[in-house]
């Protein structure tokens, strides 16, 4: 394009020539050696344009080149950029993504280890529970069993235990045995009669102020004791069975 414009400027200036030329001197020898100085003019400007047409474009496409080539490079570099950063981008998000996994594997650790000491907490109390049982279980045996033995001994051995707080004879009876009648004068006691049956009777003790009387009959055995204390008379009666 540069070179046709180039040419197209040489042909007007030499058809310019020419008719000045031709206007000056009124001869065609003239004219034909003005046209042949304007064509060589012409054609040396042509050479010249286009030569300097030709390095100019030489010029224009290597910087052309040059230019596309490095912004090529720079955008292959951004795009560089780019991938290395999604890349760190990725990696990133893996790893925040071990560390939530991570964390949730511990959380379900812990868990786990809660739910273990609560079960060893509720078997630990279950044995507790079982243990106040059987120690119940075993004092209410062990309480019965007393009770029995208190009821045998009862059985057994039948005490009874009185008071006479005034003067006069009082008769006081023997389970299973017989009576026993004493006086109480308010200063000394007096026995007055024992009757049992069937037993043998030992009269232990017989003062102003005691009396004491044994009672026997196979293994069986019982007591009767009246003392003076206080100005009262305490009367203990006691039954052995056995």
């Amino acid at each position: 394009m540069k070179r046709t414009i180039a040419l197209l400027t040489a042909l007007a200036a030499a058809v310019l020539v020419v008719g000045v030329a031709f206007a000056s001197t009124g001869s065609p020898q003239a004219l034909d050696d003005s046209t042949s100085t304007t064509a060589a003019a012409g054609d040396s400007s042509s050479s010249t344009s286009a030569d300097t047409t030709s390095t100019t474009s030489d010029s224009t496409t290597s910087t052309t080149v040059d230019d596309t080539t490095s912004t090529s490079m720079d955008d292959e570099d951004h795009d560089n950029d780019d991938q290395d950063r999604d890349d760190e981008d990725d990696r990133d998000d893996r790893d925040d993504q071990d560390d939530r996994d991570d964390q949730d594997d511990q959380d379900d650790r812990d868990d786990q280890d809660d739910r273990d000491d609560q079960d060893d907490r509720d078997d630990q109390d279950d044995r507790d529970d079982r243990d106040d049982r059987d120690d119940r279980d075993d004092q209410d045996d062990r309480d019965d069993q007393d009770d029995r033995d208190d009821q045998d001994d009862r059985d057994d051995q039948d005490e009874q235990e009185t008071t006479i707080d005034s003067t006069g004879t009082s008769t006081h009876t023997i389970p299973g045995v017989g009576t026993v009648i004493i006086e109480y004068t308010g200063s000394e006691l007096i026995l007055v009669s024992v009757s049992a049956e069937g037993w043998t009777v030992s009269i232990e003790k017989e003062e102003s102020d005691e009396i004491e009387i044994e009672f026997a009959k196979g293994d069986a055995e019982a007591e009767f004791e009246a003392e003076i204390e206080d100005g009262q008379v305490e009367v203990e009666i006691e039954v052995d069975s056995d």
